[in-house]
Order: C-alpha cells, then structure tokens, then sequence
C-alpha cells in the first residue's frame, strides 16, 4: 500500500515538473532564444547556474516519484539526468523529456487512487504511542497488534471490524483475570466468567479479604455487560456498527483495559519484566 505522511509528495512532484516545464518555456519563446534550442544547456562546455539548476530539479522530482512509486516516470527522468552528466542535453532535447514526463505522470497518476483520512482520525491510524496508554502497553504486550488494528480501522471508517478487533483485546483481559483466579482458559465468555465468578470467594478470601473480592466481582461483572452488550453481537453477522458506535466502543474498552492493567498483567508481560 502507498503511505505519505500527506499529499506533500504529489504536490512537489508536480512543482519540480512545473519547473522544469518552465525552464524550457523560457527558452523557446522568442525568436533568439529558438535559434539556441539546439545549444546545450552548458555553457562553454561548463556547467552554468542553469545546469545545475536542472540537475536539482530532475534529482528532487526523482526523489518524490520514488515515493509515490511512479517507476515509468522515473525512467525518464533517470534518462534526463544521464543526458545532464554526459553534457548532450540541448534545450530542445529538454522540451522531449518534459513533454514525456508530463504524459508519463498523467498516465501514473490515473493508475494510483488516494484516500485521505479526516485530520481527527489521523492519530488512530499512526500513533507514536500506544493508543491504549502505556499502562496497557506495558501490561498485555499480547494485545498491541490487536489494539493497533482497531485504531487503523477506526480510522479507515470500518466500524465493525474495530469493534470486533475491540473484543479480541477485551477477550486478553478476560483470559487473564481468569489466569490471574486459576481458571482454565476457555474460548466461551460465559463459561469463562461462570467459572471465574463460583472461584473470586474462595480465590480473595486467601488473599486481602473484602477489598479484593469486590474488586474481581465487578471486574467479572463488568465482562459479563460487555459480553452481552457487544461481543455477542459484534463476534456474529446479525450487528454491524456505526463510526460513532464504534467510537465509544473504543474508548470504553480502553478505560477498562487501564482499569485491568492495575492489577494484572499478561504472560508476555512477565517474561519482559523478568528478562527485560
């Protein structure tokens, strides 16, 4: 996939093309200078200020289509500046090559489509840091990935795919509360917390009493409204989902992960914390 940072890249290939359009357009467009197309753009054998104002131009217009990956039209310009370092270029020969690297670009760009993300969503789609937090990041490194793609879908305005990458860093959570409590792990929710919610009095009661109980209880609890509000539904085809269902979603499910990476963490986690 093509990926700028913005338009910027498409904007300056056209300007360099522009100038070297220019640069010819100057040169032909009064009577003495025709006489000249023929000369070669140095001067006495030298380069001159404009020579090395071509070989600027061609270097920068190479490098920008590079990067929005325009092979053909970099071709000629590789071949405009072979004509450049072998002295042979003439000011006629400049008109050929800009006349083909503008039919050449016309064509490429054609071929390419571009997609522009809204500037609020820019940050879901490539965050410098983890959009969950570093609490998060650092307490279930297993749901990075997971995380990341429901940012990138959000994003890219694919509401249910986000939710759904959504309940797969919410069913990391879920596994390890149940490994935190030592219940086997289960691909059901409903199994999963109906275990988890018979052992949190035997489990805590060992533990700190009252204040870990209740803890746990609402964490299961809380699995269990998320279950039954959203995972059901987005893990099946009956629900699809708006972008701004999915936008809530998505902060509540990045406020609980903050809330479980108080008191747990994932198996990746340890072993980080132990060999670093």
């Amino acid at each position: 996939m093509l990926r700028l940072n913005n338009v910027g890249a498409f904007y300056s290939a056209l300007s360099w093309i522009t100038r070297i359009d220019t640069v010819h357009e100057n040169q032909s467009k009064d009577e003495e200078r025709k006489k000249a197309l023929g000369d070669t753009v140095y001067q006495n054998g030298k380069p001159n200020a404009l020579h090395r104002d071509l070989v600027e131009m061609a270097q920068g217009l190479k490098g920008e289509l590079d990067i929005i990956g325009a092979k053909l039209t970099g071709m000629v310009v590789e071949r405009l500046l072979g004509a450049l370092d072998d002295k042979t270029l003439t000011f006629k020969r400049l008109g050929e090559y800009a006349d083909s690297i503008n039919s050449r670009i016309r064509d490429e760009l054609s071929l390419i489509n571009m997609y522009v993300l809204d500037s609020k969503n820019v940050g879901y789609f490539e965050s410098k840091e983890s959009l969950f937090g570093p609490s998060v990041d650092k307490n279930f490194p297993t749901a990075r990935i997971e995380i990341e793609e429901a940012g990138k879908c959000l994003a890219l305005r694919r509401s249910t795919a986000c939710v759904m990458h959504l309940m797969r860093v919410l069913e990391i959570g879920l596994q390890c509360l149940a490994e935190e409590l030592g219940v086997p792990p289960q691909d059901n929710w409903n199994a999963v917390l109906g275990d988890i919610e018979r052992i949190i009095p035997e489990v805590t009661a060992k533990r700190n009493g009252a204040d870990e109980e209740q803890w746990f209880s609402e964490a299961a609890a809380h699995f269990r409204l998320l279950k039954n509000a959203w995972r059901n539904h987005a893990m099946h085809v009956r629900e699809t989902y708006s972008e701004e269902q999915a936008e809530k979603i998505f902060s509540h499910a990045q406020t609980y992960m903050q809330h479980l990476a108080t008191k747990l963490s994932d198996k990746q986690a340890r072993r980080e914390d132990i060999f670093g």
